[in-house]
């Protein structure tokens, strides 16, 4: 039984490695006292951000301007302009992973990322779990053995 529980792990482990073919890391970070103004149109690439404490400024496509309490966490992605962060000198703490390729827009054209420009925001209702799995993400970021396969289960 043990060498059939083996094999099965190397079989699962073998085919999760070009099951995420076609993403393409660009950037993930954490940055704790972020005071940034973002401005900008993600032309080729999708982020999901998450806003851990703080609060910041928010809008897209030069619509009306709200105030996001966290926790919060928000997709940005291709076509709309997105502005978001401090305009007050309150800082937010910002995590982010941002990737590109053609799984991305397999998964904008099914409908697996969303694309709303309709309140694209959510409030996150166990921050404590939601950062951790964010933590978790950087740490396999940093950890060159696991790129990029494990990056994306995760």
């Amino acid at each position: 039984m043990r060498f059939h529980i083996d094999r099965l792990t190397h079989y699962l482990h073998i085919s999760t490695m070009t099951y995420f073919t076609g993403i393409d890391w660009v950037d993930a970070g954490h940055i704790p006292n972020c005071r940034a103004w973002v401005d900008k149109h993600f032309i080729d690439y999708c982020c999901l951000n998450f806003a851990a404490k703080g609060e910041l400024t928010w809008r897209i496509d030069r619509g009306r301007t709200v105030t996001l309490k966290t926790p919060v966490a928000w997709w940005t992605f291709p076509g709309p302009l997105f502005q978001y962060g401090s305009k007050n000198g309150v800082y937010w703490d910002h995590y982010y992973a941002c990737f590109r390729g053609p799984r991305m827009a397999d998964f904008i054209r099914k409908g697996l990322l969303p694309t709303s420009t309709k309140r694209p925001w959510k409030t996150i209702s166990d921050p404590g779990a939601f950062r951790w799995d964010f933590e978790n993400l950087l740490r396999q970021w940093k950890d060159i053995t696991h790129r990029p396969q494990r990056r994306i289960h995760i």
